[in-house]
C-alpha cells in the first residue's frame, strides 16, 4: 500500500518495520525498547501491506541526527518533502555519520546540524534528567540520574557520562570520520537555523517553509554565565575544543 498519505511518525514507524532485520544486525540499542516491533507477526503483518520505497535517491538526504540539535524538526520537515532517505535514518537513528555513511553513498547529499556546546548540554540535560533509556553498554539505566544536579554533569561529563549515551557524544564526534575528515556534505548551524536550512533546500531544490521546532528547550543567552561557574566552562571547553574549533563557536 502507497505510504504516500501518512505523517512523518507513521512513515517512520513503518520504515523501522520494513528494516527490522537490518536493525537486528546492527543491534541497534535505539529499537530494543520497541515490543511489537520485535513481534514477529506483526512485523510481517506490517510489511505485506506497507512499503516505505527507496526510490530516487540521489536526491535524498542522508541526515545525521546529532541529539537536541532540532533533528526531529528537520526530518520531519525533510520527510514532508519526500527529500529523507528514510529507510536509511529509520535503520541508523541517533548514530554517528562514520557509522552511517559507506563507500555506496558517493554523491550523495549529506546533511548535519551542530550546535553552541554550552547551550547543547544544558538541553541535554534538561531533557535526559531522571529518564531511562538502553545504554551503549546495553544495559538499562539512568542517563542522568535523577539526583544529579546540572554542576554535577558537567563537572563528572567525561569520566561518567561522555559516550555513555549515543546521545552525549560531541558534534564533532557525530560527524568526522576516524580520520577527523568531516563527512556531511553540509553543515548548519543550530543558532542560524532557519536561515541555513532555507539555505540548503535552495541550493537542492528543496521547498522551504517555517520549520516547527519539535521538543525546543528555550534558552537565554545571557543565561550561560549564571548557568556554568568557571570549573564548568573549562570543563567543557577541553571536552568540546574540536566543537568550538570546528564550528567557529566562542570559548568562554
Amino acid at each position: 500500500m502507497n505510504c504516500e498519505n501518512f505523517d512523518f511518525n507513521i512513515r517512520y514507524l513503518i520504515a523501522i518495520y520494513n528494516n527490522y532485520s537490518i536493525i537486528q544486525k546492527l543491534n541497534n540499542n535505539q529499537y530494543k525498547s520497541y515490543p511489537k516491533i520485535k513481534n514477529k507477526n506483526i512485523t510481517d503483518h506490517v510489511n505485506k501491506i506497507y512499503k516505505i520505497e527507496n526510490t530516487n535517491l540521489k536526491d535524498k538526504v542522508i541526515f545525521i541526527h546529532i541529539p537536541k540539535t532540532a533533528g526531529i524538526s528537520i526530518s520531519e520537515n525533510l520527510d514532508n518533502k519526500r527529500r529523507l532517505d528514510l529507510n536509511l535514518y529509520a535503520v541508523h537513528g541517533h548514530e554517528l555519520a562514520k557509522n552511517i555513511v559507506t563507500s555506496e553513498h558517493k554523491n550523495r547529499i549529506i546533511l548535519g546540524i551542530v550546535r553552541n556546546p554550552y547551550n547543547r548540554l544544558i538541553s541535554l540535560y534538561n531533557f535526559f534528567y531522571g529518564k531511562k533509556d538502553i545504554l551503549l553498554n546495553s544495559y538499562v539505566d539512568y542517563i542522568i540520574h535523577p539526583a544529579f544536579t546540572f554542576q554535577y554533569f558537567i563537572l563528572n561529563f567525561e569520566k561518567e557520562f561522555y559516550k555513555k549515551s549515543s546521545a552525549l557524544f560531541t558534534c564533532f564526534d557525530y560527524v568526522m570520520d576516524d580520520n577527523n575528515n568531516l563527512i556531511p556534505t553540509d553543515i548548519i548551524k543550530f543558532e542560524n537555523l532557519q536561515t541555513e536550512y532555507n539555505d540548503f533546500c535552495k541550493k537542492y531544490n528543496i521547498q522551504t517553509n517555517i520549520l516547527e521546532h519539535k521538543n525546543e528547550n528555550k534558552i537565554k543567552k545571557q543565561d550561560i554565565t549564571s548557568i556554568y561557574t568557571r570549573e564548568m566552562l573549562d570543563i567543557v571547553n577541553k571536552i568540546f575544543y574540536n566543537d568550538f574549533v570546528t564550528f567557529n563557536y566562542d570559548f568562554l
